[in-house]
């Protein structure tokens, strides 16, 4: 009787091993999906930012012809006129025309707003990101666990939450050091 007392024990020391491991596994998939999809909207960000110094309003299926870009698949049946979305293997890439008030001059031109939301919410990732022509860059904690594009989707353009005192969003900055 005490051999099978001591096999238990060795056995339920394994499976909580076990469960840590899978737990550990899982956070970092998740840590590595939020970096690869921060990464992949700062790059949008970057090419539709040039695309405003050139003059050009930037459209989302334009720059995914950029060859930084490849990974990322254009969701052409949710597109509407000023919105268009694509994605890869862990995020939901979203692009909204806008109407900026440039700082600077005063005037109103062109812009845009990018967000990101994770493609299987808690598996490919938590945070969604939001980045405007501006440069102004917010992590949001995605409390409505918005996931692909059926769960809540499509989020709204801008956020109007985004920025605001109380809400679920975190102001961080880019990688880039641009704006």
């Amino acid at each position: 009787m005490r051999r099978v007392g001591y096999l238990l024990v060795i056995a339920l020391t394994l499976l909580c091993v076990a469960l840590h491991q899978r737990s550990r596994w899982r956070s970092q998939q998740l840590l590595a999906g939020e970096a690869l999809a921060t990464q992949r909207l700062e790059q949008i960000h970057r090419l539709a930012s040039n695309a405003l110094r050139e003059d050009t309003r930037p459209q989302l299926p334009e720059l995914l012809l950029e060859p930084q870009l490849s990974a990322l698949v254009l969701l052409d049946t949710l597109a509407r006129p000023g919105l268009a979305f694509a994605w890869d293997e862990v995020y939901v890439y979203g692009m909204a025309q806008t109407s900026v008030r440039y700082a600077d001059t005063g005037k109103l031109g062109p812009g845009y707003v990018l967000r990101a939301w994770p493609r299987h919410f808690g598996t490919t990732g938590d945070l969604q990101l939001h980045i405007d022509s501006n440069g102004t860059y917010f992590h949001g904690q995605n409390n409505k666990g918005r996931s692909g594009v059926l769960i809540d989707f499509p989020p709204p353009f801008p956020d109007p939450d985004v920025g605001s005192r109380h809400a679920g969003w975190w102001p961080q900055k880019l990688a880039s050091g641009q704006r």
